[in-house]
């Protein structure tokens, strides 16, 4: 299995040790840093590199999202069909670009999930090739499937109950640090009445007003008459 690692340069430690990882799980990564040497041309190595791995691991980090390499990256395996796993850095859930949002990302801490299920691919590899594309498939429609769950109620709300969104104006700033984070583009739904169309593996809610495009902490909604 090869991983192409999409990073940000101020992540470069972070980066490299996911690589080390990754290496000694038995793994081959690109790492820009260590597999494009002096003089080659960037853009080549990195499309080259993506059209051959197998997952882009996305390490997504406040500076990720600002560099313009990551989405190139990005957007270049999106148009190959490549696996795409994101990796939270310091970043919220309500901060996931919308590009990728329904994708099931993994925080840094757990990135030991993902981990373990590169090791049954691997496991599968070695018995059929058909297998493992199997269940590289059945994998990623069981993780898109997990970004939202069958749970119908969480915290006193339930599915299709009608809630009213805070006033952003209420919101403390320790409020708005909640996860899946409080991000300015929710400020047009203050105060609106909505219903909840169904709730994340965490427990954040999805309201009809807003769609797919964030997700909202039930401290951040209250049962409307």
């Amino acid at each position: 299995m090869k991983i192409f690692i999409s990073h940000s340069s101020y992540d470069k430690w972070v980066a490299r040790q996911i690589s080390a990882l990754l290496q000694a799980d038995g793994h081959e990564t690109f790492l820009d840093e260590k597999d494009i040497k002096t003089g080659e041309s960037i853009d080549a190595s990195i499309q080259a590199n993506l059209k051959d791995s197998d997952h882009l691991l996305l390490l997504l980090s406040p500076a990720s999202l600002t560099s313009q390499w990551v989405f190139i990256e990005l957007g270049g395996a999106k148009a190959l069909g490549k696996h795409i796993v994101p990796v939270l850095f310091h970043v919220a859930g309500n901060e996931v670009p919308h590009a990728i949002s329904q994708l099931l990302a993994r925080d840094i801490n757990d990135i030991d999930m993902y981990f373990a299920e590169l090791k049954k691919l691997q496991a599968l590899s070695k018995s059929a090739p058909e297998k493992v594309a199997a269940a590289a498939a059945k994998a990623e429609s069981v993780a898109k499937k997990a970004v939202k769950s069958s749970k119908k109620t969480f915290n006193g709300f339930k599915v299709g109950e009608k809630v009213r969104v805070a006033q952003v104006e209420h919101l403390t700033d320790e409020d708005k640090e909640l996860s899946p984070k409080w991000v300015k583009a929710m400020d047009k739904f203050s105060g609106v009445i909505t219903r909840i169309t169904e709730f994340s593996p965490m427990g954040h809610a999805y309201l009809e007003a807003s769609g797919d495009e964030f997700k909202w902490s039930t401290e951040w909604i209250s049962k409307a008459d």
